[in-house]
This record gives structure tokens, C-alpha cells and sequence, in this order.
């Protein structure tokens, strides 16, 4: 049995990097080698710099910053024009190149690609904390627990060589979650490769249960096949729902190819901003659960975003935590709590939703989405600790 786990683990760790880059392939076709660009540029940064304790946490953000401003969000061509190479071999290469894009362009997943890229760089950097670092992250490794979270995963260091290329291309081409996320981090993503979660333990525990409790216990264990099949049975049927939705209600369509809604009184703008708030919703929903689904039948356990209706939210900070919630542990771990936002919240909210409007993208429409957002939740957070502050007990 142990020579058969072993052979089997052999075969995830070859399967899964080609079935990557397979795919990746298909996608983008020969525009894959702007992504492979990307990828191995920032994997050589994190090996040459992850052991030096500041520049390690520094260097990956240098790298990224331009690469976004240059050749990410400039068409290739441009560039070459402008730096004077459109009529080089750079410049053959690189017509060469899009001349067969693929399914799909391969800047439109990039910004998730983006937040792997940065995850693997500061786990790697961060295992290096202290001398036992590597002794202890091998020994968790080891006993890792079979009910064990994916909080506790994201926060367990690894084995230094499990920050290798073969995990690291893993991690950055796993079709589930490539396109749409949800995002997890590189400590979480290879702590289930290395040691998979299982429902087995929560059997054991269920021994002696009625047939009932056992029952709906099987269907609330994420780890479970049941709770994987009916999950992805609940996605198709708001996959359908969604669909309805948009031959039922025009609203969407309304406000983006109509403008008839510009001679609409208040009420009827209200409904249909509501309208297509709810379409908004429910698109997302569809889109992370089905690539979370996906995932979940792989044995990749991952956050599940839009956790609660948006109509639920009671104000800025409670939808944002509750929207995408990936996004926001991303944020919280890498950027948040690395800047010391904790200790000056109402100054590093400005940061924090700058970076989410540079990531989406660098245009005036994402700075003012940012400034509104900024200043909703620093009102926000002021009248709640000034209504909190009166309430003194006694």
C-alpha cells in the first residue's frame, strides 16, 4: 500500500505540471510564452532573493509593478515600437507569437496568475523565519491532521523543497482555478497536494451515529463525494436560474446598450440598478462556485466567495469580506498585515483598495471606484466607533 501512495504521488507530481501547461497551451496557444515569461522571471527572483529578509519581500512587487505597466497591460507591439525594435528579430518573434492567440487572450486570467505569482514568492520568503524554520515546517508536514483547515494550511510553512519549479508550475497552471480563482495560496494549494484532505476521520468520529446523523453528515463534509456531487448539482441549477434571469429582466441590458433609462424617474433607475446588481450577483456566484466545484472534485479545497446574498450586507465592510472572500484573505495576508495596516486602518484602506483598482486595471474609472470604496469604509468605520464609544457599560 505505501509503495502504491508513493507511485501514485510520483505520478500527481508529473501529471499535474504537463496538464498545466497543456492546457495553458490550448488557452493561450503561442502567446503562452508571454505567461511562461511571467512566470519563470518571477520564480527566479523569488530563489535568488526569498533567503535575504527584506529585499525577499520587496523584490516580487518590484518585478511585478513594471511587467503590468509594460508588456501586461501594453499590446507587445507597441512596446517594441516604442523602445525602437518593431523592425528586429524581437520584432518578427514577437508577430510570430500573435499570430496564434489561442482560445482565450492570455492577459485576461493574468491578474490571478498575478496573486499566485506574489503568494509563492512570500510563502517561500517567509519560510525562512528562524533557524529551526525548515526542521519544524517538515515536522508539521508530517502530522499534518486529516480535519486540518485551510486557515491552518495557509498558515503552515512548508518544507523548503517543496518550493520547487514542478509545484511551482502546479500552482500557477491548475486549470480548476486559473481563469476565475477562487485564489489560494501557494502554502494551502501544495499542503493538499502533499498530504490530501480526507473525510475519513470525521467517519470514524460519526461511528455508532444513527443512519440519519451519518447521512446528513455526508452531505455537509466538504471532503465527502456526496457533498461534491450535490454542490456541483447546485451550481448547475443556478447556472440555469441565471439564465432565466437574463431573459426575464433586461436590466443589464437596458443600462449598457439603451439609453432609454437616462429619461427614467428615480424609482424606476432604483429597480433597475437593482436589477442588475442581482444580475452582477449572480453571475459571479455562478462563475466562482463552478471553478470552486471543479476544484473541490479534484481534492483542492478552496475558500468559497459570496459566502451571503449582497442584499445582506449591513455596510462597506461587511460586503467587502463577504464578496470575494479569496480576494480579501489575499489581500489581508500579503498585503494588509506584511504594511502593518492594523495599526493605522483608516490610512491603509486607501492602499489596500488602490492595489484591488490597479489589479483590475490602471484606468481613471478603477481610481474613482477605489476613492468612493476608501472613503465609504473610513465614514463608515468612524460612525461605528463613535456610536460604540457612548455605549459605555454602567
Amino acid at each position: 500500500v505505501t509503495s502504491f501512495i508513493g507511485k501514485m504521488h510520483i505520478v500527481r507530481t508529473i501529471f499535474y505540471p504537463l496538464s498545466g501547461l497543456i492546457f495553458i497551451y490550448v488557452l493561450h496557444g503561442r502567446c503562452m510564452i508571454y505567461w511562461g515569461m511571467a512566470v519563470m522571471t518571477l520564480y527566479l527572483v523569488a530563489k535568488l532573493f526569498g533567503h535575504i529578509p527584506v529585499l525577499g519581500a520587496l523584490a516580487p512587487w518590484a518585478v511585478l509593478v513594471p511587467w503590468f505597466l509594460g508588456v501586461y497591460r501594453l499590446d507587445a507591439m507597441r512596446l517594441l515600437g516604442f523602445l525602437g525594435l518593431q523592425s528586429t528579430f524581437v520584432g518578427t518573434f514577437v508577430q510570430w507569437v500573435n499570430q496564434a492567440r489561442g482560445q482565450m487572450g492570455w492577459s485576461s486570467p493574468f491578474n490571478v496568475t498575478t496573486l499566485r505569482l506574489v503568494s509563492f514568492a512570500l510563502d517561500y520568503h517567509w519560510s525562512f523565519r528562524g533557524p529551526r524554520a525548515e526542521r519544524e515546517a517538515q515536522a508539521r508536514v508530517h502530522a499534518i491532521a486529516e480535519p486540518m483547515t485551510l486557515k491552518a494550511r495557509e498558515r503552515m510553512s512548508l518544507p523548503r523543497v517543496a518550493y520547487g519549479l514542478l509545484n511551482y508550475i502546479t500552482y500557477a497552471s491548475y486549470a480548476p482555478l486559473y481563469i476565475g480563482g477562487p485564489i489560494i495560496t501557494y502554502n494551502a494549494f501544495v499542503s493538499q497536494l502533499l498530504a490530501p484532505p480526507s473525510s475519513a476521520s470525521a467517519a470514524k468520529d460519526r461511528a455508532g451515529s444513527s443512519f440519519k446523523a451519518i447521512l446528513r453528515a455526508a452531505f455537509t463534509d466538504v471532503h465527502s463525494w456526496a457533498y461534491k456531487v450535490t454542490y456541483l448539482l447546485r451550481v448547475l441549477l443556478w447556472t440555469v436560474f441565471t439564465d432565466v434571469y437574463t431573459h426575464v429582466f433586461w436590466a443589464t441590458a437596458l443600462l449598457v446598450g439603451s439609453d432609454e433609462y437616462q429619461h427614467a424617474g428615480a424609482l424606476e433607475m432604483s429597480r433597475t440598478f437593482f436589477l442588475a446588481c442581482c444580475f452582477t450577483y449572480l453571475k459571479f456566484y455562478t462563475i466562482f462556485r463552478f471553478f470552486r466545484a471543479w476544484s473541490n472534485l479534484d481534492g483542492i479545497m478552496t475558500w468559497e466567495n459570496q459566502p451571503r446574498c449582497f442584499v445582506r450586507g449591513s455596510g462597506f465592510a461587511v460586503f467587502w469580506r463577504t464578496w470575494h472572500v479569496s480576494l480579501n484573505r489575499w489581500n489581508i495576508r500579503y498585503l494588509y498585515v506584511p504594511a502593518k495596516g492594523y495599526k493605522y486602518p483608516l490610512v491603509s484602506v486607501w492602499m489596500v483598495f488602490f492595489f484591488i483598482a490597479f489589479w483590475h486595471e490602471p484606468t481613471l474609472e478603477w481610481v474613482r471606484w477605489a476613492a468612493g470604496n476608501a472613503a465609504g469604509l473610513v465614514i463608515e468605520t468612524v460612525i461605528v466607533k463613535l456610536a460604540t464609544s457612548d455605549k459605555r457599560p454602567g
